[in-house]
Parts: C-alpha cells; sequence; structure tokens
C-alpha cells in the first residue's frame, strides 16, 4: 500500500512537471520562429563533444555573430564557456522558452522528451557512430516495447547524417526517412583527426611526458549485462609489456567509460593507470593515443582515420550480440584484429603488422563509400546556411 502511495506521488509529480514545460513552451511560441536561432544538444554528455560542438564551432568560424547559437545541457558546469554561444540548462525555464520558437534543434542521438515539435522546426540528428557497426533505430528492435520507444525517440527526425554511402541507404530504413533526409556528409566530429596541434594539446592536458606512450581502453557499455567483460585490472602491466616488446618505449594505460558508465575501475596502479572521463571530447582525446583498445564501440571507425593501431578486446562477444545489441557486418569482418580473451589480445599486439593494416582499412573505406575526410561540419554548415533548403 505504502509503495503504492509513492508511485502515486511520483506519477502525480511527473504529470505537473510535463505540464509546466509544455505551458513554457507554448509561451515560447508568441515569438514567431526564428530562423537564426539554433539549439544544441549532445544527449546525456558532459562538456562540449561530440558532432553538435563540432557544427556549433564551424557556425561561428564562417558566420560571426549571424547566429543565436545555445549549448542545452543537463551540467551546464563541464561546458566551457566561449564566444558566440551560451550555455542553457536542460529542462530549465530559458530552455522551455527557446523551444518555442528556434528553428533548428540539433542533437546526436535523441531530444529530451519534454519537447514539443513546432510546425517549421526542423529536428537534426548527427548521430553519433560512424563506420559500418552497430545497428541503429528500427533496425535494433527486439520487440513490441523496444519498437514503441524507438519510435517515441526518433519520430521527430527531419533529418540524420551518415558517415558512409552503405550507411546512407541503410539509415533510411534505420530511421525510416526519405532518401534526401539522409545527409551524407560525414561525422563532423570526425574532422578533428585532420586538424593540426591536437596531438600536443591533447598530451599537455593530460600532462603526459614526450617520451611516453598511450594505449587507451574505451570500452562501449553495456547496459543489461553489467560491466563484467572489461579489461581486467590484474593484466594491465602484462598489456604495457605486451606494447613495449612490439612497439618499444615505455607506455601509459588510459581508460574512458562509456558516458553511460562513467566509473572508476583502475586504481590499483596509478603512476601508470589515469581516468578520461573527464575529458569530454573523446574523439580530441583520441587524436593524443598511439593505441585504441576497445569492443564494439564506434570510436573503432574514428580511430581508424588516423591509421593508427587499434584492437578489439571482446570476450563476451555472443552474450552482447544477445543481450544487447547485434551489428550491421559481421563481427569478424570488421578490419580490426579480434581477441576473446587477453593471451589472444596480447598475441594480436605482438604480431602487429601495420602495413597490412592500414591497407586493410583504406579497402574497408572503399567498400563502405567513406564520407569522412576532414570537411564534414563545413559541408553541413553550407547545407544549413541554405534557406532554400528549409
Amino acid at each position: 500500500m505504502k509503495q503504492k502511495i509513492i508511485d502515486t506521488y511520483y506519477r502525480i509529480l511527473h504529470l505537473i512537471r510535463l505540464f509546466g514545460a509544455y505551458t513554457l513552451q507554448f509561451i515560447g511560441r508568441i515569438k514567431p520562429i526564428d530562423s537564426k536561432t539554433i539549439l544544441f544538444y549532445a544527449f546525456r554528455r558532459k562538456g562540449l563533444c561530440c558532432n553538435p560542438k563540432y557544427i556549433m564551432e564551424e557556425l561561428i568560424r564562417c558566420y560571426p555573430g549571424e547566429y543565436n547559437l545555445y549549448w542545452i545541457s543537463e551540467w551546464p558546469k563541464t561546458v566551457e564557456t566561449g564566444d558566440g554561444y551560451t550555455v542553457i540548462r536542460l529542462r530549465s525555464i530559458g530552455f522551455y522558452l527557446l523551444c518555442g520558437y528556434a528553428k533548428f534543434i540539433i542533437t546526436n542521438d535523441r531530444l529530451d522528451e519534454t519537447m514539443i515539435k513546432r510546425k517549421g522546426q526542423v529536428y537534426i540528428n548527427t548521430w553519433h557512430g560512424g563506420g559500418l557497426f552497430k545497428k541503429a533505430g528500427y533496425d535494433a528492435v527486439g520487440n513490441e516495447i523496444t519498437e514503441k520507444m524507438i519510435r517515441s525517440f526518433y519520430s521527430n527526425n527531419d533529418y540524420i547524417i551518415a558517415s558512409s554511402k552503405k550507411l546512407e541507404v541503410i539509415f533510411q530504413r534505420a530511421f525510416r526517412l526519405d532518401d534526401y533526409r539522409v545527409l551524407p556528409f560525414g561525422m563532423p566530429r570526425s574532422d578533428v583527426f585532420y586538424q593540426k596541434g591536437v596531438v600536443k594539446k591533447v598530451r599537455e592536458k593530460l600532462e603526459i611526458p614526450s617520451d611516453i606512450n598511450t594505449v587507451l581502453y574505451a570500452p562501449t557499455c553495456r547496459l543489461n549485462t553489467g560491466n563484467a567483460s572489461y579489461f581486467p585490472e590484474s593484466e594491465i602491466e602484462i598489456l604495457l609489456n605486451a606494447l613495449h616488446r612490439r612497439f618499444g618505449g615505455k607506455w601509459m594505460f588510459l581508460f574512458k567509460m562509456h558516458y553511460f558508465a562513467e566509473s572508476v575501475l583502475y586504481k590499483e596502479i596509478p603512476e601508470k593507470v589515469m581516468c578520461c572521463n573527464d575529458y569530454y571530447d573523446t574523439q580530441e582525446l583520441l587524436c593524443g593515443m598511439d593505441v585504441l583498445i576497445t569492443d564494439y564501440s564506434s570510436l573503432l571507425w574514428d580511430y581508424s582515420l588516423l591509421d593508427r593501431p587499434a584492437f578489439r578486446y571482446a570476450p563476451d562477444l555472443e552474450i552482447y550480440i544477445d543481450k544487447e545489441r547485434d551489428f550491421y557486418l559481421e563481427y569478424d569482418k570488421w578490419p580490426f584484429s579480434y581477441a576473446c580473451n587477453t593471451k589472444a589480445l596480447y598475441r594480436q599486439i605482438e604480431k602487429f603488422d601495420l602495413e597490412e593494416y592500414r591497407k586493410n582499412l583504406e579497402e574497408f573505406r572503399i567498400i563502405i563509400g567513406n564520407f569522412d575526410k576532414g570537411k564534414s561540419a563545413q559541408a553541413f554548415v553550407q547545407w544549413l546556411s541554405r534557406e532554400e533548403t528549409f
């Protein structure tokens, strides 16, 4: 009985909050839609990051002062301030008023569920992963409940960005969009891999000495199966020795958890281990790394644009496919070595052939029709600035 009362209380509280959110948005609609007002939102992430960051920066660079740009965040204190944009807290009064008249809302995934789309507004989903790996949208539906969720997440999308020719076609089906609504621009966040000075910036920010090589471990999240398959802390030293034998030099183990699971797992050898959870721009972080180890993350695709060694450590492959998500491309056909245990991973590292690896990457890029070539943000902004488009 007590639990019933508590549940009823929270349901009523939720309805009151929704009523307040909707009321504020309708007040915002007193103003006509403003084609120069744009909201940016990187779903559930801290700081300036992902595709919305690079689009916003390109707009500021190309059209200084011409747009009213707002970065929306659940954690505004994590967002660096700068000229050309304003940081607004998600679900604040200011946020809901802006939702009432902003012409463009640009996100890297789904929008906040309290938002109401106004006729004439344009929702643009830049997505948050490239390559041709994990299934997305309606392709990831497993049952009636998940289909209902997917529909509520993405039914209001007007456009989505694809990183390759093959994904351009797949996203038409996965997000139920006409072909012209899937934009063949590539991931704006991937432009950072073609910029100068980023490696130095990252290493200085992390205070990593110039004579230290870095390996980043960045696993994707497990929403249903926990973290039992993360790389074992007891073998970090063995991993660093394997990297030394193959590539030489001194090595340091850095890790960054998925933003859904930002726990700190490794604490035993702090002089050789660094947590990078607070480095919010993951693509920028990748630029400062010498080697990447992950499992099913699309960071593999991002990092491959640097032509540096990347390895897959995935001891829970069958469980992941069964309980989490399946893939567009069979796992053994990705252009990266795959290890199902730590011993296999060390063997893959020690026999790594950089020339063969880069050849495989280039063939893969050709096969999927890669759009990520360093000009994605520019292409997007040029498209967005053409008023006749809308």
